[in-house]
């Protein structure tokens, strides 16, 4: 190997370094391939009403929404003291093509997979 071109040297140490590892290598380290587990994050927010708190959802889920392990649709707000009421923020209606309705939950007029409000 010491007598190839830098080149080629770094090609061969490139391709040994970046080689994809074997499937039983990954499942040692990181374990068999399954659906991940949904877990819930509660983010306590100031808000002087309801309103005010989906409004801050909203704005919090969407400026997230980039993020491919977010489920934007099943954002909800409640209560500090009462948890077990909850207030959606989007529709989440399942629409044609497997699309949800990116709508507000109280929206007025058809369901749309892009739509946006603010």
């Amino acid at each position: 190997m010491d007598n190839q071109p830098p080149e080629q040297r770094w090609q061969m140490i490139n391709r040994a370094v970046f080689a994809p590892l074997p499937r039983d290598a990954v499942e040692a380290v990181a374990g068999p391939e399954r659906e991940p587990d949904l877990y819930v994050i509660h983010l306590s927010v100031a808000a002087l009403d309801l309103t005010g708190a989906l409004n801050m959802a909203c704005a919090v889920a969407r400026s997230l929404a980039f993020l491919p392990q977010l489920d934007v649709g099943a954002t909800h707000v409640s209560q500090e003291d009462n948890q077990n009421v909850r207030h959606w923020v989007f529709c989440n209606m399942i629409l044609p093509g497997r699309q949800r309705c990116g709508r507000r939950a109280d929206h007025h007029g058809p369901c749309d997979s892009a739509g946006v409000e603010w």
